[in-house]
């Protein structure tokens, strides 16, 4: 196209770079920042300063605001009170963990939901969590703190949901506490493990085209409930983190440009102190 204009292929090249740097071009799927900028303008006033969100009593105030607002209407139909599942009841986020090691079985249990199952009407198979289209393009790695994992050395697993195993990727000093904000950094010292989640764009995309993107994210919400509400039921607790350096996550992982980190769940024993 550049060489109908009149270009030399030199030219062409230099004019694809600079218009590449400036972010006029792209290469390959934006990440989530990027996917993001500009959103936030829309809400104008309503955005928070770093001065207020630093203050604690105005951040819990806020928090209660929001969780507890409620539809509005005047035809309302009471349902009934109906007793909540125990491992519904029992899950909470977990901030602080203990130093005890996590059990292999328990690890096994807190990924189970991820498991490929046969089924005989359904070629694909099934997990434990739905996903658009039954693509499954999210991958979970698993980063394993030294001693922290009964039977498991340190290191950074890719979680094979076929054969139920875990599949070592790279050594532990890839992820560390400096990938999270400081808000966020003790949270993950006292956990024994961290789960990484990872749309791969490649795998749903090439169906839903633009609509990929948000259905992956939508994947990656519904897989870090499934986690949560199984870590509940092993006697573990989780955190989820939605906000990291993900950038460097990236390069750390050494991921491809159509694989983007959307997601981080810390976990491990519970503190009763927290």
């Amino acid at each position: 196209m550049l060489s109908l204009l009149g270009l030399e292929p030199q030219r062409s090249e230099q004019l694809i770079d600079a218009l590449t740097e400036l972010g006029a071009l792209v290469t390959s799927p934006p990440g989530l920042r990027q996917l993001a900028h500009g959103l936030s303008a829309t809400l104008g006033d309503l955005l928070m300063d770093d001065q207020t969100l630093a203050d604690s009593e105005h951040a819990t105030a806020y928090r209660t605001t929001q969780a507890t607002r409620q539809p509005r209407g005047t035809t309302t139909v009471q349902l009934p009170d109906v007793e909540l599942a125990d491992w519904l009841a029992r899950r909470r986020t977990i901030r602080s963990f203990n130093d005890e090691p996590v059990e292999l079985a328990q690890l096994a249990t807190l990924l189970s939901g991820l498991r490929h199952r046969p089924a005989d009407d359904l070629p694909q198979g099934r997990r434990g969590w739905p996903s658009a289209g039954g693509l499954y393009a999210i991958d979970c790695y698993v980063h394993i703190k030294s001693n922290r994992v009964t039977g498991v050395p340190s290191g950074v697993y890719a979680v094979d949901p076929i054969d139920n195993r875990l599949v070592r990727h790279s050594d532990a000093r890839s992820w560390d506490e400096s990938l999270h904000f400081l808000t966020n950094r003790m949270i993950h010292q006292s956990s024994a493990l961290s789960l990484i989640l990872i749309a791969d764009l490649a795998v749903i995309m090439p169906k839903y085209h633009d609509m990929g993107y948000p259905l992956a994210l939508i994947d990656a919400g519904v897989l870090a409930a499934t986690i949560s509400l199984a870590a509940c039921t092993c006697g573990l607790g989780s955190c989820c983190i939605g906000d990291l350096d993900f950038d460097r996550a990236h390069e750390m992982l050494g991921l491809r440009p159509t694989q983007q980190v959307v997601h981080s769940i810390e976990v491990g024993r519970i503190d009763e102190r927290s």
